[in-house]
């Protein structure tokens, strides 16, 4: 990237969409904050940018892309708003520091690799409307205990896999699919 020493970035209130790989490998890049009016964060808007400390994503956003925070190692939460109804896999996979996930309440299913080698992440909200937990999507990460919600049908290939520290996860009965190597 050729403005790899930028370090701070004000997005202004008019940008309604953030594309795919506008600030992607900006390695310097510690400081953003997002416009009030921000809709969509598109594929890769942020990855890799290696020490960005925690964004706060404004209420206004309704989708983020696929590896939107990928590899974010200076991240240490994802606090998705409410107004997201739409997450692309692996948005914040690789991202090393993130400890505490809490996603929407507007999502109805969990995208695969979403979290995938997040190592630090303990505590994660499962929102109550989730029908499916995708491929992959908590493996390799430090979660303890989890009770997967009511409305839960299937949970995908890996999902929790090798999560050494998951001592219980409780599965209600409305799970009809546990796939291979999920736990």
């Amino acid at each position: 990237n050729s403005n790899a020493s930028i370090i701070a970035v004000n997005i202004p209130d008019t940008v309604k969409r953030i594309e795919n790989g506008a600030f992607a490998n900006d390695f310097k890049l510690k400081y953003v904050k997002l416009s009030a009016n921000l809709e969509v964060l598109s594929e890769s808007a942020f990855a890799s940018c290696s020490i960005l400390e925690n964004v706060e994503i404004p209420k206004t956003v309704t989708e983020i892309g696929s590896y939107a925070f990928y590899k974010c190692d200076g991240l240490t939460e994802a606090v998705i708003p409410d107004s997201v109804e739409k997450i692309g896999e692996a948005a914040y996979a690789c991202s090393d520091s993130i400890v505490k996930a809490q996603l929407s309440e507007n999502i109805d299913s969990i995208p695969d690799y979403l979290f995938y080698e997040c190592d630090a992440l303990k505590d994660i909200n499962l929102p109550a409307g989730i029908t499916e937990i995708g491929e992959g999507a908590f493996a390799w990460t430090a979660v303890e205990k989890l009770e997967i919600p009511d409305k839960t049908v299937s949970i995908g290939d890996g999902a929790f896999f090798s999560c050494m520290n998951l001592k219980e996860i409780i599965i209600p009965e409305s799970v009809k699919t546990i796939s291979n190597e999920s736990v």
